[in-house]
Order: C-alpha cells, then sequence, then structure tokens
C-alpha cells in the first residue's frame, strides 16, 4: 500500500506542472501600435454643414472627428466617428465657425489630432472657391503660396512680378465684397512706374445686397515703415491707398478711381485731402465712369 500510495503523489505532481504551462502553449496575441496621426485635413462648407475629408492613415480601422465652435480644438469636443476617411457634419448654424481635428484609431488605441482646420457653413453657393479656413480666423493660408507660382521678368520694358496662392478667396466687410489684388510698396527710394493686374471675379458667387458694393480692383498701397507692424505704433495711420477697378453699387457697373490717406491708427477716418490727381476724360468729380458688363 505505502508503494502505490508514493507512486499516485508522484503522478499528481507531474500532471500538476504540465497544467500549469510546463508543456508549452500559444502566445498572447499581441496589439498593434495605434495609428499616427490624419493628415490632410480639410473641412469644406455648405447649408447647414460642413464635409470634412482626410488621407487614409495606414492600420487605421475608425476616425474619430471632433468639432467645436471654438478654437483649439480637444478630444472633449463633439466627436463623430466613420470607418473611411470623410464625414459630413450636419445641422450646422451657417455663418459660425466649426473648427474641426480627426484621429485614426485601431486595436492598439488612438491617435493625437491631426492638425486643425475649419469652415464656415453658409447657404449660399460655393462653387468655386477654394478658401474656407481664412473664412474662420484672423490668418490666411499662407502657406499656399509656392514658389512656381512666383515668377518676374521684363515685359515692354518693365519689370513684371507676378504671384498667385491657393485658397484665396475675396475680402468682406460691412460695406460690401472686394476681390482685390494688392502691391505693397517699400520705402527707400523705391520707384513703381506701372502696376498690372489680372483679377478673376466669378460670376457665381460674386452678389450684393442692400447698400454695399462689390469691387474688384487693382489697389497701390504704402504705408511708413515705423507705422506697418502694429496698430500701437501707427497701423494704418498715414497710409496711402490708390486703387482703381470696376465697383457695382446698385446704380449699374461703373469704373472706379480711389485715392485717400488714413488719418488714423485704425483708418477710421480718411480724407483725399492734399492729394493732387487728375482723371481721365469722362469720370465725374467722384472718381467714377460709365462701364459695360463683359
Amino acid at each position: 500500500m505505502a508503494t502505490d500510495k508514493r507512486i499516485w503523489i508522484s503522478a499528481f505532481f507531474i500532471v500538476l506542472l504540465a497544467s500549469c504551462g510546463g508543456g508549452g502553449g500559444p502566445e498572447p496575441e499581441r496589439l498593434p501600435d495605434p495609428p499616427t496621426p490624419a493628415t490632410g485635413v480639410t473641412a469644406v462648407p455648405a447649408d447647414s454643414q460642413a464635409t470634412v475629408t482626410w488621407t487614409a492613415v495606414p492600420g487605421a480601422t475608425s476616425y474619430n472627428v471632433y468639432s467645436s465652435s471654438t478654437s483649439p480644438v480637444t478630444k472633449s469636443a463633439n466627436k463623430t466617428t466613420v470607418s473611411t476617411p470623410g464625414a459630413a457634419l450636419s445641422a450646422l448654424t451657417n455663418g459660425a465657425p466649426v473648427f474641426v481635428a480627426v484621429t485614426a484609431a485601431n486595436g492598439g488605441g488612438e491617435s493625437p489630432l491631426s492638425a486643425e482646420t475649419c469652415a464656415v457653413p453658409t447657404a449660399a453657393s460655393t462653387a468655386g472657391l477654394t478658401l474656407y479656413d481664412a473664412l474662420c480666423a484672423g490668418t490666411l493660408d499662407g502657406s499656399k503660396w509656392r514658389s512656381p507660382l512666383f515668377s518676374r521678368g521684363v515685359v515692354n520694358g518693365a519689370l513684371a512680378l507676378s504671384a498667385q496662392a491657393d485658397n484665396m478667396a475675396p475680402a468682406t466687410s460691412i460695406r460690401g465684397t472686394s476681390y482685390m489684388s494688392r502691391a505693397d510698396v517699400n520705402a527707400g527710394g523705391h520707384r513703381v512706374t506701372t502696376l498690372q493686374s489680372t483679377l478673376t471675379v466669378p460670376a457665381a458667387t460674386a452678389s450684393r445686397t442692400g447698400n454695399a458694393e462689390l469691387f474688384a480692383g487693382l489697389a497701390f498701397t504704402y504705408i511708413p515703415p515705423a507705422n506697418r507692424l502694429s496698430l500701437l505704433h501707427g497701423g494704418a495711420l498715414a497710409l496711402l491707398r490708390i486703387q482703381v477697378g470696376l465697383v457695382e453699387s446698385g446704380n449699374g457697373l461703373r469704373a472706379s478711381r480711389r485715392v485717400y490717406h488714413c488719418d488714423n491708427a485704425a483708418c477710421t477716418s480718411s480724407s483725399s485731402s492734399g492729394i493732387a490727381f487728375s482723371d481721365p476724360a469722362g469720370f465725374a468729380s467722384i472718381g467714377e465712369a460709365a462701364a459695360a458688363y463683359d
């Protein structure tokens, strides 16, 4: 009996080792690394909505679109989860900016937020417009200026400078909408004899309401160097602006010439006193002449 008991205990010990993994088994599944942040995020406005798109992220199984009425966007903002790149944000307020950032996710976790973008939903047609983020904030999309789109050369004996930018849109103000090409002139004896610009006003989106005006033109602007950086140091004080172009104020299309200087830093007061100039034949005393649509 004693011998049999020892054999049974020994056998039990061997089985116990095997049950603890001594004989080997499958390794646990390794989770993937979290994806990298999404790139190429854009937001295109429409009536009460914005369409958000981005570049697909390798290894991502889903995406989270975070949106907020204020910047910066955080992961505590409103979240929309989708399985493929692209999402439509609806029930938005027209005229109010929506700021957006995107993350990519998989079984290993969620990426950091992408670079932020924004759009302003609008009931107006956005056909032909490609600038959206600058409608949301106080800065333009300056990164869209690219070297191949800037050139210089001699045309008819004069230096000609040319620059193009992606994502440009008309400037809006309480007075109306302006499509402008501007030339800033530096001090130091530089002389500009000729300015030329080609402006495109999109027929599908150009509009005016009430007493607002629609203006397309070329502006020549000079600000003394000491005033250029900040309102605290003069701002637009002593700014001189000469602009020519076409204006629509409700009385038909007119050729327009405006020459004025700013009399305070914010240019809320301006006049043409002390400036001598003469208009071509056909211009009225207010600096306008009849024009025709083409």
